[in-house]
């Protein structure tokens, strides 16, 4: 029998809108970076005083066997061990786009927004570095759903921001910045686009 592929979560219509239920780590990405330096830095570490230790041994191995020797004893097992610490935090959320406003719901938090106090909302649907962002009202919310362990049967992935979803978000003022990388789509209030 064959295994059958996660499927990436989909809107669901509702009276007034859509949702989708997702998986996610409460988690800002200048958090994430830091998290990343710090391993890379203690990876680091621990790949010199590796080399030093074993100096001799490698020298004659040669760069190639040091490369590897580094790749298995320190970087997987440094990458393995921030991955599983991040999933541990994973919160199953859903987002709901009302024509009144905004509902998320991230664990024990559910936060409801009219459109007229979000600033901006940042969308990427794909990546490990798949996420949702909103910002607003002393509002400042960021769930990482592309490390997270994803529902059942489901990708760690968002999905597209698409149809009226987008319509309902410029009607409400806020307008789409086109970003480098094309995945993204980030909605910013008009006033902010002028001002900055």
């Amino acid at each position: 029998m064959a295994a059958s592929h996660p499927v990436a979560p989909g809107w669901e219509e509702t009276a007034d809108g859509a949702q989708a239920r997702f998986a996610a780590i409460p988690l800002r990405m200048r958090t994430l970076v830091a998290l990343i330096l710090v391993t890379v830095l203690a990876g680091g570490i621990g790949a010199a005083l590796l080399v030093i230790a074993l100096d001799g041994v490698l020298l004659r191995a040669g760069a190639r066997v040091t490369v590897i020797a580094v790749g298995v004893l320190i970087a997987l097992p440094a990458y393995a061990v921030l991955r599983a610490s991040l999933r541990r935090r994973t919160v199953t959320c859903r987002i709901a786009m009302a024509r009144e406003g905004l509902i998320l719901e991230a664990g024990a938090m559910t936060l409801r927004m009219a459109y007229a106090d979000v600033d901006e909302i940042v969308w990427r649907p794909s990546s490990d570095y798949a996420r949702v962002e909103v910002r607003g009202a002393g509002v400042d919310v960021s769930l990482l759903v592309g490390l997270a362990r994803p529902l059942a049967g489901r990708s760690a992935t968002l999905p597209g921001l698409a149809g009226r979803l987008p319509r309902l978000l410029e009607r409400a003022g806020l307008s789409l910045v086109r970003s480098r990388r094309g995945d993204v789509s980030r909605f910013v209030r008009s006033a902010a686009v002028n001002a900055g």
